[in-house]
């Protein structure tokens, strides 16, 4: 690097893309590969771990000790904790209790070293806005209006919200992040 600084980079993988077992026998299987870090997406790693039960799950010191442990006792890093829901619910409720989901991963992140909660953006299967006008300026400000109180609470929280773009979704374009951004 010209400027003198240096670059630190670090190679993990998504922890339920690996052998099946208990986390902190995941961790120890990828740290043996190589691997120095992780993508927990808790639901597709802890077998008793449902979305719906994240707020109050998430809020328990117990878990984030035993979260944070499991890392810290394989020498791996928490890159990324996954939270993948759909904030364009066509009930409001519904958007509601996904934006109390996001929230408690966001609060739940720096407990555990992450700092960084993952997302990406696609339209929910009953909305009038699927397929075709998912790609629509409508969907697309309709998202914009969800995100908008989560991304608060990630500032808030101090703690990145990362949205992958994916082209089947409202996020699907370089341009349309951009915009988002």
């Amino acid at each position: 690097c010209r400027t003198g600084m240096r670059i630190n980079m670090k190679i993990g993988i998504r922890l339920h893309d690996t052998v099946s077992g208990t986390l902190e026998e995941r961790l120890a299987f990828v740290k043996k590969q190589g691997f120095e870090c992780a993508h927990l997406a808790l639901s597709k790693t802890l077998p008793d771990f449902a979305m719906g039960d994240a707020p109050e799950k998430l809020s328990r010191p117990e878990m984030a000790e035993t979260v944070r442990s499991a890392f810290d006792r394989t020498g791996m890093d928490c890159a990324v904790l996954g939270c993948y829901l759909n904030l364009t619910h066509p009930d409001a409720e519904e958007r509601e209790k996904t934006r109390e989901i996001y929230y408690a991963h966001l609060a739940f992140a720096r407990k555990v070293g992450a700092w960084m909660v993952g997302s990406e953006t696609p339209i929910h299967p009953k909305s009038p806005m699927m397929r075709e006008a998912s790609r629509s300026e409508e969907a697309f400000r309709f998202f914009l209006e969800q995100l908008a109180p989560v991304v608060r609470r990630a500032e808030e929280e101090d703690v990145i919200l990362a949205i992958e773009p994916v082209y089947t979704h409202i996020v699907s374009t370089p341009e349309r992040a951009e915009r988002m951004l």
